[in-house]
């Protein structure tokens, strides 16, 4: 009951006075002046989810965007350090304009990263800027090492990105150097050059995440990590639980079960929940670099295709048969679908606000809407 009464409070709210307030991996994004049109989507969508309906009641509102499946690390516990067969590219940004363009006056947030390095893209400014003007939310994730070109760190912030996640997993040159490889200095010099950008040009665009992934090789270098994170002037620090799930790695989850992501069972597997409330075939898209539309990121491998974005509109293909199979199957058996029994989501401990050990506030930037 109080849940629903608090999602009639979150909806009068909005109505009143038109701000949509959202988490994003505990970063707070408020939506100002957002248009009607925008609020009763969303709305519709999350009152669909409530009432445990098959179709969602509106378009999605939440764009996944993959600008590429390229990466210059080989992180090991990511699916795309693993040997593949699967073709690589970058995403054309006529097809993510095209995308912004059709769901641009629904649509609230649009995420530009998947299973690679984003920042490699020739086109991801390009992409950044189009959905900026069409009034969504911006966010993206990096490794940082893009930015230690000071040029780049320089058209990050001219692009007017909203928020970026600088994710990590190791505080010294030895825990990195097990996780990623690469050099452990780039991608700090990397946040330097964005933070100093920020402050010549004069905004807080764009809202700066610091995340560590927590592992087996760096859960001693948290109080590290806290200092460093003040040092960098980033605007928010987010401890982050590792999902053993995306790759086999056991070997990497922590040794204390206070920083692993799951709860874990006398056999020593995590334990699956019963009822999954994942709402990701509900409220977002996902586009990959090739033009495919998939359900969710989870699906690294492309199990569920969903339609091709190249040859057909979003509408058509999110009111198509195969992605109304997926979701019957989701609301029916969703531990049947890959993507689903492998997406931590599904297991006790990994829902949206567990995931995080810790998040800390820093900076004075808000990741506010113009």
């Amino acid at each position: 009951m109080k849940r629903v009464v608090d999602k009639a409070v979150e909806a009068f709210r909005a109505l009143t006075t038109r701000e949509i307030r959202l988490e994003y991996e505990r970063i707070p994004i408020r939506l100002q002046r957002a248009s009607y049109r925008r609020i009763l989507n969303w709305l519709a969508v999350e009152a669909s989810i409530a009432a445990n309906s098959v179709e969602p009641w509106g378009m999605p509102t939440y764009l996944q965007i993959e600008p590429s499946t390229l990466c210059n690390l080989k992180c090991n516990y990511c699916p795309v350090s693993e040997p593949s067969e699967h073709p690589v590219g970058h995403l054309d940004p006529q097809l993510a304009e095209r995308l912004i363009d059709e769901l641009g006056s629904t649509a609230l947030l649009a995420v530009f990263w998947g299973w690679g390095e984003p920042f490699l893209a020739p086109g991801i400014f390009q992409m950044i800027r189009h959905a900026r003007v069409r009034g969504l939310q911006t966010i993206s994730s990096t490794n940082g090492h893009p930015f230690a070109s000071d040029d780049l760190a320089r058209r990050l912030v001219e692009s007017g990105l909203d928020t970026l996640i600088v994710s990590t997993s190791g505080m010294s040159p030895e825990s990195y150097s097990r996780s990623r490889g690469g050099s452990f200095e780039k991608p700090l010099r990397g946040v330097r050059n964005i933070v100093e950008w920020k402050r010549k040009l004069g905004t807080t665009r764009p809202f700066l995440s610091l995340t560590l992934i927590i592992t087996r090789d760096n859960e001693h270098e948290i109080d590290r990590t806290r200092e460093l994170a003040r040092e960098l002037g980033v605007d928010m620090l987010n401890l982050k639980k590792l999902n053993p799930t995306t790759v086999q790695t056991d070997s990497a989850v922590p040794v204390d079960p206070e920083l692993r992501r799951f709860t874990y069972g006398a056999d020593g597997a995590p334990k699956q929940l019963r009822d999954n409330r994942c709402k990701a075939m509900f409220h977002k898209t996902t586009l990959r670099w090739d033009g495919r539309i998939n359900s969710c990121t989870f699906d690294f491998h492309g199990e569920s295709l969903l339609g091709d974005f190249t040859s057909s509109s979003l509408k058509k293909i999110w009111r198509g048969a195969a992605y109304r199979s997926l979701r019957k199957r989701f609301r029916s058996n969703w531990k049947q679908i890959p993507a689903c029994a492998r997406c931590g989501h599904g297991f006790e401990g990994g829902g949206y606000q567990e995931i995080m050990v810790d998040s800390v506030r820093l900076g004075d930037s808000r990741p506010d809407s113009a």
